[in-house]
This record gives C-alpha cells, sequence and structure tokens, in this order.
C-alpha cells in the first residue's frame, strides 16, 4: 500500500502547538534544514564556497519544485497541487516567507522562481515536534548538511610579500577591506614609491606598483596571490539597476559606453517599457528609464552604481599604435590577447597595410605593423604601451600577410624554402576563414594568406630580417617606378 501524506493529519500534537499535518511538518523541516546550511555558508569568505553555496547566498531560499524532488529522494511522492496547496497555507499562516526570485533571460523564457523561506513562527511550530520526530523527519533535517570547517589552524599565519601588477585592472582601485574579504588575508603594510602609506585603513585603494606585506594561512595567502593574477573565483550577483536620465551614458551604444572593461560589469538585459531585450548586441544604445540586468562581482556592481552617479565622465582618450613586428601579441587573436582583461582598453579599429579592416571581432588575428586604434583612460594606456614594447620571449612563433607585391606569391612551400633560408618553419596557413595546420609542401600560397611559423628566438632574427630586405627592395622599385625585380630567395 502506498504511502500518502498529503492529507494526513499528525493526530498527536503537543500542547498550545498548532496541528500541522505530515507534509507541512516535512516542508517546514526541510527549510529548516536550508536555513541552518545558509547561516554557516555566510559566515565563510566567498573563495571557500562551493557552486551550489554561493547559489544559495545569490537566491536564497527553495522553490516547490525543489521541496517536492527532496520529498521525492525520501520517499515521500507528493502531487504538485497538494504541495503549492500547502506552501500557500503555511504561508497564510505565517510560517514561511515567499518572494519572487530575479528573471533568467535564458532559462524557460525568463520565468522567475517562487523562493520560500522558513519564518521564526514556522520554527517556533516545528520546535514541538521535533522532540517527537519520526525516521522520515531526521532525514529531511540532514538534507543540507553544514559546510565543512576548515582545514588550516588557527596558528597557521603566514607573512608574504606581494607586487600590485601594472597590467591588470582587477584588483587596481580595490580597498583593502573588499580585497580581505575576497581572499581572507590581511593587508599589514603598504609601500608605495619608496614610502610607507600611514595611516592605513580599511579604505585605502591599491595602486599599481605598491609593495605589500601580508599576512594570513596558507590558502588565504594563496588567493591573495592568485587575486593577484586575476584568476581568483569570485562570486557573481545579477541585479536590475534603474538608468537615471542624468547617467553620462544615455544617448551611447553599449559598445561606446564600454562597461565590461571599465567595471567588469556585464549587461545581460534591458527592460524598457514593459519589454525585455534579453542578450543586447553592441548596437543597442542606452535610453533614460532602462532597466538594466547586470551581473558582476559585488566590488564590479559597485563601480557601475558609481558610474551611473558621476557628473562627468572619466577621462578616456584615444590613440594610434603600430605593432612591432617582434611584439609579443603577433600571431594572436583579440580573445587570446584579452586586452580588456589585463590593460582595461578598448580595441576600437585595426589598420593593415594602409587599409582600414571590418570591426575587429574576437577572433581577429593581429599581424607586425598593424596600426591599432585603441581607447582607454591614461592609467590603462600606459599599460597598454608596456605590453606593445614588450618583445617576445618564447618561441611560440609569428605570422606575415602575403600582399600581392610579395615575391612568395605563386610559389609553392618547397619552392620557397623558407626553413632551409630562416630557420624557421610554417606550421600554418590561414587563408580567409580556412585554417590549414601543418600544409604540405606542395601548397602555393596566394596573395592575402597569413603564414604561421614557428622557430628559436635565433631564427625569428634572422626571418625578420630577410623579410626586411624584401619589404626594401619593393619598396625601392615602387620608387623607381620599374617592376620590383625577382628577389633571390
Amino acid at each position: 500500500m502506498d504511502f500518502k501524506i498529503a492529507d494526513t493529519i499528525s493526530r498527536r500534537a503537543p500542547n498550545g502547538v498548532p496541528h500541522l499535518s505530515n507534509l507541512e511538518k516535512y516542508i517546514l523541516t526541510i527549510l529548516r534544514s536550508f536555513e541552518a546550511a545558509l547561516r554557516g555558508v555566510e559566515g565563510r569568505p566567498q573563495p571557500l564556497r562551493s557552486t551550489r553555496e554561493q547559489e544559495w547566498v545569490r537566491e536564497p531560499g527553495l522553490w516547490g519544485l525543489r521541496i517536492q524532488e527532496e520529498l521525492a529522494q525520501c520517499g515521500l511522492p507528493v502531487a504538485s497541487g497538494s504541495l503549492y496547496g500547502a506552501l500557500y497555507k503555511l504561508e497564510t499562516d505565517g510560517y514561511i516567507k515567499a518572494r519572487w526570485g530575479e528573471d533568467r533571460p535564458g532559462n524557460r523564457r525568463g520565468a522567475r522562481r517562487r523562493l520560500y523561506r522558513l519564518e521564526p513562527a514556522g520554527a517556533e511550530a516545528l520546535a514541538g515536534y521535533l522532540a517527537a520526530e519520526d525516521d522520515r523527519m531526521h532525514r529531511l533535517s540532514h538534507l543540507f548538511p553544514p559546510p565543512a570547517a576548515r582545514t588550516e589552524a588557527a596558528t597557521d599565519v603566514l607573512v608574504d610579500t606581494a607586487t600590485v601588477p601594472d597590467i591588470c585592472p582587477y584588483i587596481i582601485g580595490m580597498t583593502l577591506e573588499e580585497a580581505a574579504r575576497l581572499t581572507g588575508a590581511t593587508v599589514q603594510a603598504v609601500r608605495r614609491g619608496g614610502t610607507v602609506v600611514d595611516p592605513l585603513t580599511p579604505e585605502t585603494r591599491l595602486l599599481r606598483g605598491d609593495s605589500l606585506e601580508l599576512s594570513g594561512n596558507s590558502r588565504e595567502v594563496a588567493n591573495f596571490h592568485r587575486l593577484l593574477q586575476g584568476k581568483l573565483q569570485v562570486e557573481q550577483v545579477t541585479t536590475w539597476v534603474d538608468l537615471p536620465a542624468a547617467c553620462p551614458l544615455v544617448g551611447k551604444t553599449l559598445a561606446e559606453a564600454d562597461i565590461r572593461s571599465r567595471t567588469r560589469a556585464t549587461v545581460l538585459a534591458i527592460r524598457r517599457k514593459g519589454k525585455l531585450l534579453a542578450y543586447p548586441a553592441a548596437g543597442t544604445r542606452l535610453l533614460a528609464g532602462d532597466c538594466l540586468e547586470v551581473m558582476g562581482t559585488p566590488f564590479a556592481l559597485a563601480r557601475f552604481r558609481k558610474l551611473l552617479d558621476r557628473k562627468a565622465e572619466v577621462g578616456r582618450v584615444g590613440e594610434r599604435l603600430r605593432l612591432p613586428a617582434d611584439c609579443a601579441l603577433v600571431g594572436k587573436t583579440l580573445a587570446q590577447v584579452e586586452v580588456r582583461t589585463h590593460t582595461g582598453i578598448t580595441v576600437l579599429s585595426i589598420e593593415r597595410n594602409g587599409k582600414p579592416l571590418k570591426r575587429p571581432v574576437a577572433r581577429t588575428r593581429l599581424l607586425g605593423g598593424d596600426c591599432l586604434e585603441v581607447v582607454g583612460t591614461p592609467l590603462a594606456l600606459a599599460g597598454f604601451r608596456k605590453l606593445v614594447n614588450t618583445p617576445s620571449t618564447s618561441a611560440d612563433g609569428c605570422c606575415r600577410e602575403l600582399t600581392a607585391t610579395c615575391p612568395l606569391v605563386g610559389l609553392t612551400l618547397a619552392e620557397a624554402d623558407i626553413r632551409s633560408r630562416t630557420g624557421t618553419t610554417v606550421v600554418a596557413i590561414e587563408r580567409g576563414n580556412v585554417f590549414m595546420e601543418c600544409p604540405p609542401a606542395e601548397t602555393r600560397l596566394l596573395k592575402g594568406d597569413i603564414i604561421h611559423l614557428e622557430g628559436s628566438q635565433a631564427a625569428f632574427h634572422h626571418f625578420h630580417r630577410w623579410w626586411n630586405a624584401m619589404a626594401h627592395t619593393i619598396a625601392q622599385s615602387a620608387l623607381s617606378g620599374l617592376p620590383h625585380p625577382e628577389t633571390k630567395l
């Protein structure tokens, strides 16, 4: 005989305690277990929380389907109608509190969850039944185990030093209090420009080149170093923010506002005049009265709100920079370079061989001699200049585009014989949208091909000299008005 809990009323109730059906008792027990686990999670630093625990903090509460699944796993199947009827009764009696969760544009057409949490009256009503709890209530009480205790001993205190890097805006501008909340480590001293910062307050902000003295256990110090490298996983939260009429972003497109590189927050959706624009394109223009769904760390969202409150735009300037042939960025795509993450600047356009490319995308590959038009704050541009002027120290490779006047056009790889003449090896050819890896020797080089090479530093140095000599010969021929001679390879 199947056990049904929907309409079963507990025949035994302590004096002065309201009667609760078995289903109502089980629901309150599940919510009580969740509240106990949530209190333990909220007391832990963010880097120590698991993905599930981060979800609890982001949207605290359990929804009906989740409660129904937990009951089913404990051998207590219940129909949806009975479950939501019991939830409605408990909410009416003041034993639980319900609220709507956040919109989810990418899930079930933006459907929201109704989240339930235990109220003090519900905990008090349940307390009279806990002394005589049955096996099912005992199992439901342990659905959400408390977070595991930290393994580090309290006496495991380390002292370490670190330096804020020049080209990582992830931590630059962060206060000491914010860094401590993220990592658990404490900054004991800050040396800036050879001088110790005094007084050192929780509101002291970290700047480029600061030398820090850290203290904490091994996990906390390691988390701080990961924070400096931009590798620390920080909890992402989502919120809705109204766009005031006086905001400097009004009238700009998302590409022009450049919110992500300036605040590290991402705009997921825009609610405008009752309509939801999910995943807006870069050309979407922001209007007064728009309500933006923004996702990011708590500090990113705080920077975004400060951006809305500014009466004037932060001084952002543009600049054109040419990539040297031996630049560490050459041969990489914009996605691989991650200039926004490492420097905070935005690449607006790329000029190659005197002709502007179409709007650069993440897969656009940078070549030696490219002229980049970038925009950012003066500090961000200074960091990007340093990155551009950093020569490649690895043997990852380089690439070159073959123009119509290049002597290699029309030759096969065997005829060009680049390896024996320069020491470098052609490992791939990019032709339009086709990327040919390990091309055979009979592959013929065509106009517009981008050849990718690998080799040692000495081989690249030889290749650059050889390539520049060819370019010089072609330029001299063009000036003299004569067709360029067949360059001896």
